[in-house]
């Protein structure tokens, strides 16, 4: 059966089932009739109508940009998690540094060990 839709119930055309088993002689399993619809009603599927085919025009941007915003939210998920990675192993190798430099600070010159860590000599 195809169902009345707002649409058309506003413009007066109505559609009742017809399940009684024998159906109807044109083969249809629904009654259709047409009735007179006021002018306010006409005025109102007219702007439903157009209403409902620019949704459907817009529909598939909304759909890419909740897309993109998806994806944009796990770029900088990723993002974060590559920061912290970064930020433990940076702090992994400046705490090996320090362990060269404590190391090795009475068997290199002053100005080597501070040139091997990167470091500005006070002049």
């Amino acid at each position: 059966m195809t169902p009345n839709t707002l649409i058309e119930r506003l413009r007066g055309l109505i559609r009742v089932p017809v399940n009684d088993g024998a159906g109807l002689l044109d083969g249809k399993d629904f009654f259709e009739r047409q009735f007179p619809a006021s002018r306010i009603a006409l005025e109102a599927a007219d702007r439903i109508e157009a209403l409902e085919a620019a949704l459907q025009q817009v529909t598939p941007y909304v759909e890419a940009f909740r897309r993109e915003e998806k994806r944009a939210d796990d770029l900088a998920r990723d993002l974060d998690d590559l920061r912290a990675a970064l930020a433990a192993r940076i702090e992994k190798l400046e705490a090996a540094l320090r362990e060269i430099a404590d190391r090795y600070a009475n068997t290199l010159p002053a100005e080597v060990a501070i040139d091997a860590l990167g470091l500005e000599q006070d002049k």
